[in-house]
């Protein structure tokens, strides 16, 4: 169910500013299926899916990029390559890459670290020998294939985060054949791996209302707790911040119920190992949380290696029903700021007369009774 359509997104090769494959997909996804597909000025795309009256419109967020390298110069047959996004590795000088060009790919092998970012093991720039023409701003990455299944592990370059764009583009497809009301804002964002920059700029226009809550899709490093096989995880925040709690609570009673309704499994857990785009849309005044798969050798870091990243195919169908099901249960979505404070007092108004027996034995504790 929607396989091919995860198959065929996941062959689209992408990077950080070059997502533009990925972004004329999308375009061509929702074109097919009968609904406008808005770009921004920043090249976000936006695909609003309503049906029906009186459902909460939400978003969901899912990025196109997975990082990559840019053609940064080149002489003879060597290049000089830019880091764009997490691309360490060990073992990763004699790694092969593929060269996106006007001509076409253009294999080629990474022969040497520039130079790394200040303080830490990622590259900044690197020296790449390639078979054919490149030109500056042609854009690589590492040549694994875009898309292999394995009995339940499905295997790609860039699982993170072009899965989770097929998964909303798969809920897409459900909701338009559907019968429930819903108003969903499918939103793919641009350069989340080199620091969130289309989500800033899509938080930041005007778009979306504030009013609107953003759930965010990634697919982040299995955990303890957050393993494959066992269910999509309902983000309770990232490496940087906790996440809205009433729209966590939301997605929470969404998962519950698809388990008891439908017996589609979940997980949910603290996913430290990475940070999302939930931060950006809750730094800049939105209602935001997440959901995700847990993601075997995350950002190509494998045991041994450099290595494609892999998800578990059930947990990918129960991600793209858990899609489904929170638009068509978003009537049930309520911001309570303050929720907590009320039943805290309520609490309170109710006991603390029992506060005030016995007040004085509680304040002398030297009067207790000595047994």
């Amino acid at each position: 169910m929607h396989e091919p359509l995860l198959r065929s997104t996941l062959e689209i090769p992408t990077a950080p500013f070059h997502e533009q494959r990925v972004a004329q997909h999308v375009r061509d996804i929702a074109s097919a299926r009968g609904l406008k597909a808005m770009t921004d000025s920043t090249g976000n795309v936006v695909v609003r899916c309503k049906r029906g009256a009186g459902a909460k419109p939400l978003a969901f967020v899912a990025h196109m990029d997975h990082p990559g390298f840019e053609v940064e110069s080149v002489r003879r047959d060597r290049a000089t390559l830019l880091a764009l996004g997490d691309t360490r590795g060990r073992k990763a000088v004699g790694a092969e890459l593929i060269a996106q060009t006007e001509h076409g790919e253009v294999p080629g092998v990474l022969t040497a670290i520039r130079e790394r970012e200040s303080g830490t093991d990622r590259n900044k720039r690197v020296l790449a020998e390639f078979r054919g023409p490149v030109a500056v701003g042609d854009f690589a990455h590492w040549a694994f294939p875009g898309y292999r299944r394995r009995g339940k592990r499905i295997w790609s370059r860039a699982i993170d985060d072009v899965a989770g764009v097929a998964a909303l583009l798969a809920a897409i497809e459900v909701l338009v054949e559907g019968e429930a009301p819903c108003d969903l804002y499918a939103c793919f964002t641009r350069a989340e791996e080199v620091g969130f920059v289309g989500a800033t700029a899509l938080a930041s226009g005007k778009v979306l209302s504030k009013s609107v809550p953003v759930v965010s899709i990634e697919m982040s490093k299995a955990l303890p707790g957050a393993e494959q096989g066992k269910g999509y995880v309902v983000r309770l925040g990232d490496r940087l911040t906790l996440f809205d709690p009433s729209l966590t609570q939301f997605l929470m009673d969404t998962a519950r119920w698809l388990e008891s309704d439908s017996s589609v499994p979940f997980q949910s857990r603290l996913m430290d190992g990475g940070a999302c785009e939930a931060t950006a849309f809750n730094a800049l005044g939105f209602a935001a949380s997440g959901v995700c798969l847990p993601l075997g050798n995350y950002h190509n870091q494998g045991t041994d290696g450099l290595a494609p990243e892999f998800i578990h195919a059930d947990d990918w169908q129960g991600l793209v029903r858990f899609i489904v099901a929170a638009c068509e249960r978003s009537n049930a979505y309520q911001r309570k700021q303050g929720d907590v404070k009320e039943r805290v007092f309520d609490f309170y108004q109710r006991y603390r007369n029992r506060l005030l027996v016995g007040i004085e034995t509680a304040l002398a504790p030297d009067r207790l009774p000595v047994r």
